[in-house]
C-alpha cells in the first residue's frame, strides 16, 4: 500500500467507534497488516480530550504514590562562557516551546478520567539569578546549587513541567539549568531539545532563520494512536 493510503487507513481506524475499530483491527491482522508499522497520523485535534499514553499514565501513578519524589526529575546543565545574548536565549526557548507541544502540556483529571491539555503558545519564564553566596570553591557551590534544584519535586497538576534557570557566575560565565519531569520528556528527548536550543539560539543571535524541519506529529498524536490501537485488541494480543 502507498504511504498516503496507509495514513488514511490508520486515521480512519483511530476515529472509528470502539466496536468498529475492533472489527477493522481483526481484518487488518487477517491481511497481515501490522498496525505498529503504519504511520502515526495527526489526529489529536479531532478529540475533545487527549488521553495519556501508557508511559504517562505510569508516571502519574508513581507520582500519586509519592508526590514528593524527585526520582523522575530529568536535569540538564550547560556551562555558557563568553558574551551571552539573553534576549536571543529567550527567543530560542519560546521557539522551542512553540515547536514541541509536550513542553506546554498540562495534566488534568475530571470525573476520574485523566487527560492532557496542550496550552496555547506562551513565553517560557527563564529565572535569572546570581549564584547564592556560600563557602567553598565556585564549582562546588554551583554543583550544590544544581543538586538542590534537581531535588525540588514537581506538582503534575499545578505547575509547568519544565523549569529553566540562568545562573550568573561572572560577567561572561553562566550556567543554564533545565529540569523536566519524566512525564513530558526522556533522556533522548532532552538531548534533542538541547541540540535544537543551540541551533535556535544561534539563529536568534545572528538574525538568521533556524534550519529545523517541521515536525510531522506531536506526542499527543502518538498517545491517541497508542490508546486506540491497544483498545482495539492489541493489548489482549500482547498479554497473551
Amino acid at each position: 500500500m502507498q504511504s498516503k493510503a496507509l495514513s488514511d487507513l490508520i486515521e480512519r481506524f483511530i476515529k472509528l467507534p470502539t466496536a468498529q475499530r475492533k472489527t477493522l483491527y481483526q481484518q487488518m491482522l487477517g491481511k497481515g497488516i501490522n498496525v505498529a508499522r503504519l504511520p502515526i497520523p495527526v489526529t489529536r485535534q479531532a478529540f475533545a480530550q487527549v488521553p495519556l499514553s501508557f508511559a504517562q499514565e505510569r508516571q502519574w501513578f508513581l507520582w500519586e504514590l509519592e508526590p514528593t519524589s524527585t526520582a523522575y526529575n530529568l536535569p540538564t546543565a550547560l556551562r555558557l562562557r563568553g558574551a551571552l545574548d539573553t534576549q536571543a536565549l529567550q527567543t530560542a526557548f519560546d521557539a522551542l516551546v512553540a515547536r514541541h507541544e509536550s513542553l506546554r502540556t498540562r495534566f488534568v483529571e475530571s470525573d476520574g478520567v485523566r487527560h492532557q491539555v496542550i496550552d496555547a503558545l506562551a513565553t517560557l519564564h527563564i529565572e535569572q539569578l546570581a549564584l547564592p553566596a556560600g563557602e567553598g570553591a565556585l564549582e562546588a557551590r554551583l554543583q550544590a546549587y544544581v543538586n538542590a534544584q534537581v531535588a525540588r519535586p514537581f506538582d503534575l497538576l499545578g505547575e509547568p513541567l519544565l523549569r529553566v534557570q540562568l545562573v550568573a557566575l561572572g560577567a561572561h560565565d553562566h550556567a543554564l539549568l533545565l529540569v523536566q519531569h519524566h512525564i513530558v520528556s526522556d533522556a533522548w528527548s532532552m538531548q534533542v531539545m538541547v541540540e535544537e536550543l543551540v541551533g535556535l539560539y544561534h539563529a536568534a543571535s545572528t538574525g538568521q532563520p533556524a534550519a529545523l524541519a517541521e515536525l510531522p506529529i506531536q506526542y499527543a498524536d502518538y498517545a491517541v494512536w497508542q490508546r486506540h490501537w491497544m483498545e482495539a485488541g492489541e493489548r489482549e494480543r500482547q498479554l497473551e
